[in-house]
């Protein structure tokens, strides 16, 4: 049983599954070259065909996320403009008791999804060679199925809560769930007028940057800002998202929704300091996602908890989540933004055919592979001002390069689904050395100041660098953990310099023995059990995907190095920087 995901909106992306196990799942944005992209994702579809080595006609159902149309632009999110626009304009207008409840949803479903392009999209796959007729699902319910579908608790006989919060997709915002051996059962629906990350999204937009893209930004921002200074802020914005006490819901108590709320941010906190601002809506989020969860386990007696939508990218809450005693265990889905709609698109199309069971997610290596011909050809194109050697054991040589202080792009195996670079796609530095920060941002990544980096350490050393809640295996960077004495002597560079906090990636020998390694042969050297690793793209840019890409983002920076597979590059008369 082959079936095929789409996800056309913010981030799209395609995926690939047969008989209940991923083949592929590359987002459109690595292929076209456009940060976060949005629209059918052609090119993704075709390379899923080619990784997964499937044809087109093989295909037997095609799942689309979404019922409505798509959002393409940031105008159409942030001014009032067309039909969207007009209800957002409308909105204050309307009764606040009919805009709070789910009842708001199934009109706005029933009009705007007649808007919906389905013969469009059809045709578009016809040309492409897959003769199945798409078939449509709600975005909440494709966020639900793709992490529990994913998760370890997938078909055990044992309940679970399945909990998604996102900015908004379908009129919906946010979903209470129950699992239970592969049956899903929606408890409650919250429209989205109540949406905890719309209101996030607008701060984020208030400060000065990018909606839907930097709010993990204002979340790094937010710990520069200690209690004394925030709390006013805080105090300001605290009451306009709050719980229901008697109920799974998210109450909005303003009379805002979309753009409206930048006049009001405006007003409340024209003179507050921006990490303040930043503090007080990272504070309000993490209390609110907090107790919503928590209330929802207290209601359902529920203690194992799996969470999906963009807004449980956020890696300060979900380790309060995690550390909530009423937690017994915790699955957040990697990526779990709208680029994992393909994912729950594909799986709903394989159980509408039969599929009764899926692979439980181990490594992200999703994306497409190159061969040595690829490379070549690649490195074809650049042969002016750069020096090429082919070194075998590649893995040992970048972690020694690595101890002599060396920032090096790595491109090796297959690329790594979802927003994190998990070493296949990534640029990596001696984390000892403070001054790999700096260095990075000015070779490459013109990174805000106040980010911090993150660490790849090997599996078995985990204990040495951070505090493990609850046997919890951080592989996929999806939470962030205080660090431990060790990790301020070692790991410095990826740090957060305020909080000293990590956001780990642990590196499975098996998943992969290339980067393990590299890492090993670092700490072999330096006796430290972890790099630096940061995305391997230019800023504002998505992660490189194709040798290409890689050579092409050497080129435009000040990187030291790039391993790219089995070859070493270096730039001639390249002199390091002290």
């Amino acid at each position: 049983m082959i079936t095929l995901g789409i996800h056309d909106g913010h981030n799209s992306s395609a995926c690939l599954m047969k008989d209940g196990r991923i083949l592929a799942c590359i987002p459109e944005e690595r292929l076209c070259r456009k940060k976060n992209w949005c629209g059918f994702p052609e090119k993704a579809i075709r390379a899923c065909f080619e990784v997964g080595g499937v044809s087109p006609e093989e295909v037997n159902a095609v799942g689309v996320a979404g019922l409505l149309p798509p959002v393409y632009s940031l105008a159409e999110i942030t001014t009032p403009k067309g039909f969207r626009g007009l209800y957002n304009f409308a909105a204050p207008l309307l009764p606040k008791k009919f805009l709070r409840s789910s009842a708001a949803v199934e009109p706005a479903v029933r009009i705007l999804s007649r808007l919906r392009d389905r013969r469009g999209i059809g045709d578009r796959l016809l040309r492409i060679g897959v003769k199945q007729r798409p078939e449509f699902y709600d975005h909440h319910s494709m966020h639900v199925l793709s992490a529990y579908g994913s998760s370890p608790f997938y078909r055990r006989d044992t309940e679970v809560l399945v909990l998604s919060c996102d900015g908004a997709g379908d009129a919906v915002c946010a979903t209470v769930n129950t699992g239970r051996a592969g049956k899903l059962r929606r408890l409650h629906t919250v429209c989205h007028y109540n949406s905890l990350g719309e209101l996030y999204a607008r701060t984020t937009q208030y400060l000065g940057m990018d909606p839907t893209s930097d709010e993990y930004k204002v979340m790094g921002l937010a710990a520069y800002a200690n209690e004394k200074y925030g709390k006013p802020a805080y105090n300001k914005i605290k009451g306009f998202i709050t719980v229901d006490k008697d109920g799974f819901g998210l109450r909005n108590n303003t009379r805002f929704t979309k753009w409206h709320y930048l006049k009001e941010l405006h007003r409340l906190f024209k003179n507050d300091r921006f990490d303040c601002v930043a503090y007080g809506v990272q504070r309000m989020t993490e209390e609110v996602l907090t107790e919503w969860v928590v209330n929802a386990i207290r209601k359902t007696g529920i203690h194992r908890v799996v969470l999906s939508g963009g807004i449980f990218m956020n890696i300060k809450a979900n380790y309060i989540i995690l550390n909530r005693p009423e937690v017994e265990q915790l699955w957040v889905l990697p990526s779990c933004s709208d680029d994992s709609l393909s994912i729950g698109a594909a799986m709903q199309a394989s159980i509408n055919r039969g599929v009764a069971d899926f692979d439980p997610l181990r490594d992200l290596y999703l994306g497409p592979g190159y061969s040595e011909v690829d490379v070549e050809r690649a490195l074809n194109d650049y042969q002016n001002g750069i020096s090429v050697r082919r070194v075998e054991d590649i893995e040992t040589h970048i972690g020694r390069e690595l101890a002599q202080g060396s920032i090096i792009g790595r491109f090796s195996g297959r690329m790594e689904w979802g927003s994190r670079a998990l070493g296949n796609r990534s640029i990596l530095a001696d984390p000892r050395d403070l001054r790999s920060v700096s260095r990075i941002n000015k070779a490459i990544k013109k990174r805000e100041f106040w980010m911090p980096y993150c660490p790849s350490i090997l599996e078995e050393r985990a204990e040495d660098y951070f505090y493990r809640q609850k046997d919890y295996d951080p592989y996929y960077m999806v939470m962030a953990f205080p660090s431990k004495r060790k990790a301020v002597a070692q790991i410095p560079a990826c740090m957060h310099s305020h909080d000293a906090t990590v956001r780990p990636q642990l590196v499975n020998k098996e998943w992969n023995p290339g980067y393990h390694k590299t890492i090993s042969a670092f700490e072999q050297i330096t006796g430290t059990a972890a790099v630096l690793n940061t995305s391997f793209n230019l800023s504002g840019s998505p992660i490189v995907c194709s040798p290409g890409d890689a050579l092409d983002v050497f080129m435009q920076s000040d990187l030291d190095a790039l391993a790219l597979e089995n070859y070493y590059i270096v730039r001639n008369g390249l002199k390091r920087e002290p």
